[in-house]
């Protein structure tokens, strides 16, 4: 019996970069490394070596294989993948070449392999730049979301390649399987084998073929069959089939799984020793498609609940050093209730789908060619490569059911390909759903998101997707305030403006009504990227700081500390490092806001949560970088995915003593409660004694929409101040998770005790009411005022345009006398251009908008009396604060400063990762002083009880100064 024997490359390799060009014409194929060159691992990427370089680069490895040289072997070189283009050659022979970056592909070595003596390999890998090397150029290859390292912003990733996948020399026989396609069908129990056989030279034989299947749990024997088959080309198609009586399904609670054991056995006719190989492949029984808007799994109706990964690892970036790491993220997400990850615009790898097969998890997979790819006169010809590509490779797998081809992606030559591309993909399989475009960003409601399994159509299934003729090249419409959801999609992404408004409450909670089902396929919060701890798990590695990731991380957390320290936030926290602990916290409870909103909805089919980890370098993940658990974060998984859970809603989160608010209860439930009448309790409670409470009654109705409201209404608490708790249980019948939300009510401001007078320039009428009503007189700024070193100023959102220089003139005259002045918004400072122009300090620095959403900065408070009254120290929390958070930061104005509030951003998509300023900070200017705030004061007095304290807040202390 042949027994197919393999050399595996792991040890020995040496690489050299290529940047003239010269390797060819100095025959480096032949004549080996030259002293320049660097010991490298492979699998891994030429950047683990060196970190800077792009374009042309070589390895080799010399190698004695000790395999034995029979009449019957062949030798055949495997390479599971090299990014992007490869030249090899064998003891100075060119043996092939390869284009695509993550697909195997092997090459026949038989006549110029020494079996039993040594060997050079020598392979020369073109990972191009943004300049063409040889016709490949990095935007037009299929590439991911890859840039330049000079251009490298956290949430892309570096341009790395290299042979990333291992490399193995096999002993097959003369005659073998070449690839096989298992497909199985549940509602049938038909198994139907399609193989592809190669046979070198042999033309006139014949050969048996033994097929058996058995569960993989306990190996009994479930059906077999013996067949001939006659050779006569140098390779031909066979097929084996079985049917089977009742097969067990493969689902994500119960991965049942089979294996197809084939033997094939060859006699030649020259009386040579027979020749045979084996194959064994597993395989399950299931079947999952969208009926209705809404995913089925074996025909049962299931709500999605997915997350995304960008495989990427501390130390190999593409290719962990750490093996365990591949499967990590996959148990991670298994434990914490997801049934399917999402292999963003990069394919999975194929241990990793071998472990989802067993596991349970299901697989949405992309390849590189599904995002960012630029037009070119190859491009149809690469997209079709790529794809098909990993069709054929991962085909087999019953974790796999879902190819998507394309993630945000406009209207153009790359979406039109991708929408005619389907009949292709039809032909290596046709088992599978397909999703066109995640996000949608093509704006084509007459291009249907899904294609079910043996569809040959795009079907319309979701959102406002209607059929017709898809138009010219149009400007996508955003919906306004939520970014990258592109209004009536099917499948769409939400990245609200954070903390979002209740109008964008709304809007999210009401995605779909009206229309078709939606599958929400990106939506998330981070948290800060934690460099401090990130850093100093490089070095506990002992990382060469000059690696990329570990460059980045490095300098985001030196950069991080000398503001920390510049701004003295020791005051903040004990340590440094508790910021992030914080914010990771917090970004736990927004995680929780926003499966609320999420599963509250009925016409949500499914969620893809942005994102699994920290990868590419951001804040994003449920996890770390380096794969640690998140503060809080697990039990919010746990209750956000559970089938029947309390979706709760208090609005606003923190309101007026005295006054309204809403409240309200939803029962997210999928198929889990029977239909009828059901009765819950609910209650609120301040310091453990309940304050209110009330009972509800409800139906289920078959069939049960996955969201039902249970009770809706106005509430009016008279105090005291403080955290308040809003409860439900579900009085008998079913056991819903979750049930508790947090919220804070404040009394309103009272008046002042002082009765300083103010002078008003720019501020409207609203808070000069406001301020009246608690007893502050006064006075509007205009040519007639007289102010001193006495005055108290209240600036707000005065334009260029409406700035009298004069009256300026006075003001910074007043100041220098002694006066205070307090500025509600950066906008007065503006001239042209410049954001701080007219701001009179020695070193003006600048202003900037920081936009929070899915990656977002912290603001950070010290003990400080302009945050009298208000819970200040440490990060500033969006449930209390809501849209008063600032969204502006100063920065690089001198430091001699009194800073009660500041904000960082780590791992932010900007140029380094890392940003900071202040939002909040007195200055002195001769005798008088300015406070300078970003607070958004203006638009939420007498709405937001942070607002109103605040404003208060700086004016008294303005006038102490004075």
């Amino acid at each position: 019996m042949f027994t197919e024997r393999a050399f595996i490359f792991q040890k020995g390799w040496r690489l050299s970069t290529d940047p003239e060009n010269v390797g060819i014409h100095k025959e480096w194929f032949a004549s080996g490394a030259p002293n320049a060159a660097k010991d490298v691992i492979v699998p891994g990427i030429i950047q683990q070596v060196f970190p800077d370089y792009n374009g042309i680069a070589w390895y080799w490895t010399e190698f004695d294989p000790q395999l034995s040289n029979t009449p019957t072997s062949r030798y055949l070189l495997k390479f599971g993948a090299v990014d992007y283009a490869a030249k090899i050659w064998l003891n100075g022979i060119f043996i092939g070449e390869h284009e695509g970056a993550e697909v195997p592909f092997e090459l026949e070595v038989t006549d110029v392999l020494h079996p039993n003596a040594r060997n050079l390999l020598a392979v020369r890998v073109i990972n191009p730049g943004e300049e063409p090397v040889e016709g490949f150029a990095l935007k037009q290859i299929p590439h991911m979301n890859k840039v330049a390292t000079a251009k490298f912003t956290p949430g892309s990733s570096f341009n790395s390649g290299g042979i990333v996948m291992p490399v193995t020399l096999c002993e097959v026989p003369m005659i073998r399987f070449r690839d096989a396609r298992v497909t199985a069908d549940l509602h049938t129990g038909e198994v139907n084998v399609e193989l592809e056989l190669e046979s070198e030279s042999l033309s006139d034989c014949s050969g048996m073929l033994t097929a058996t299947v058995r569960p993989v749990r306990d190996g009994q024997l479930t059906a077999s069959l013996v067949q001939e088959i006659n050779f006569g080309a140098n390779s031909r198609e066979a097929a084996v089939r079985f049917r089977m009586e009742d097969p067990h399904p493969w689902s994500t609670e119960d991965p049942y799984l089979y294996q197809i054991q084939m033997q094939l056995i060859v006699k030649a006719s020259n009386n040579t020793a027979p020749m045979i190989d084996e194959r064994t492949i597993r395989f399950g029984f299931r079947h999952f498609e969208v009926k209705d808007g809404y995913f089925f799994l074996n025909g049962k109706r299931v709500f999605v609940r997915s997350t995304h990964t960008g495989n990427h690892y501390p130390i190999g970036g593409r290719v962990p050093i750490n093996r365990e790491l591949l499967y990590k993220d996959l148990i991670f997400s298994k434990a914490s209730g997801f049934n399917m990850v999402r292999f963003i615009a990069g394919t999975a790898i194929p241990e990793q789908l071998d472990f989802c097969d067993e596991i349970g998890l299901m697989v949405y997979e992309e390849c590189h060619a599904a995002w960012l790819l630029e037009d070119s006169p190859q491009m149809g010809e690469r997209f079709d490569r790529s794809t098909l590509g990993m069709v054929q490779r991962d085909r087999n797998h019953p974790s796999v059911v879902i190819w998507g081809l394309l993630n945000e992606t406009f209207d153009g030559p790359v979406f039109r390909h991708a929408h005619q591309f389907l009949a292709r993909l039809r032909q290596l399989d046709a088992t599978r759903l397909v999703l066109l475009g995640s996000g949608r960003w093509d704006g084509h409601n007459a291009a249907g998101s899904v294609s079910n399994p043996h569809s040959l159509e795009w079907e319309h299934v979701w959102g406002n997707e209607e059929p017709g003729i898809l138009g010219d090249v149009k400007r996508t419409e955003w919906y306004k305030g939520i970014n990258g959801y592109v209004k009536g999609a099917g499948d769409a992404h939400l990245y609200p403006t954070l903390p979002q408004n209740s109008e964008i409450t709304r809007e999210i909670r009401s995605i779909g009504e009206g229309a078709k089902p939606i599958f929400v396929s990106e939506y998330g919060v981070g948290s800060l990227l934690d460099v401090l701890r990130g850093s100093k798990r490089y070095d506990q590695h002992g990382v060469d700081r000059g690696l990329l990731d570990a460059r980045l991380f490095h300098s985001m957390a030196d950069r991080f500390l000398f503001d920390w320290n510049a701004y003295g936030f020791d005051k903040a926290y004990s340590f440094p490092e508790r910021l992030f602990e914080e914010s990771q916290r917090l970004h736990a409870l927004q995680r929780r806001f926003q499966f609320d909103l999420i599963r509250a909805n009925p016409n949500v089919a499914g969620f893809n949560l942005t994102g699994m980890l920290d990868h590419a370098i951001t804040g994003e993940g449920l996890w770390t970088f380096w794969r640690e658990w998140k503060p809080g974060i697990v039990d919010v998984l746990a209750d956000g995915w559970s089938p029947l859970r309390w979706c709760l809603f208090v609005d606003p989160l923190h309101a007026y003593t005295g006054k309204p608010f809403a409240i309200e209860a939803v029962l997210a439930n999928e198929d889990v409660l029977a239909a009828g009448q059901y009765s819950a309790s609910l209650r609120i409670s301040h310091d453990g004694n309940v304050v209110w409470e009330t009972a509800a009654s409800f139906e289920i109705k078959d069939p049960a929409p996955l969201a039902a409201c249970v009770y809706r209404d106005e509430v009016v608490l008279d105090g005291p101040e403080g955290t308040y708790e809003f409860e439900i249980i579900l009085d008998r019948g079913g056991a819903p998770a979750g049930g508790r939300l947090e919220f804070f009510l404040s009394d309103e401001v009272k008046a002042a005790d002082d009765h300083s007078g103010l002078v008003l320039w720019g501020i409207n009428d609203e808070i000069e009411e406001w301020l009246h009503a608690r007893g502050f007189p006064t006075t509007r700024y205009s040519i007639d005022s007289v102010l001193d070193g006495d005055s108290l100023v209240l600036v707000g959102a005065l334009k260029e345009g409406e700035i009298d220089s004069l009256l300026w003139n006075r003001l910074l005259a007043a100041v220098s006398q002694g006066a205070s002045v307090v500025f509600l918004t950066p906008d007065p400072f503006q001239v042209g251009g410049d954001p701080t122009g007219r701001l009179p300090l020695p070193r003006k620095g600048t202003c900037y908008h920081l936009r929070d959403w899915l990656y977002h900065k912290e603001c950070v408070a010290v003990p400080h009396p302009m945050f009298e009254g208000l819970p200040t120290r440490g990060i500033l929390d969006w449930r209390y604060f809501g849209t008063v958070t600032p969204s502006h930061l100063y920065e690089g104005q001198e430091l001699s400063t009194d800073i009660a509030a500041a904000g960082f951003a780590t791992g932010y998509p900007c140029q380094g990762g890392y940003k900071s300023g202040t939002v909040l900070s007195s200055h002195r200017l001769d005798a008088g002083m300015l406070i300078l705030n970003t607070f958004k004061i203006i638009g939420n007095v007498g709405k937001n009880p942070a607002a109103d304290r605040l404003l208060l807040n700086m004016i008294r202390y303005a006038a102490l100064q004075e």
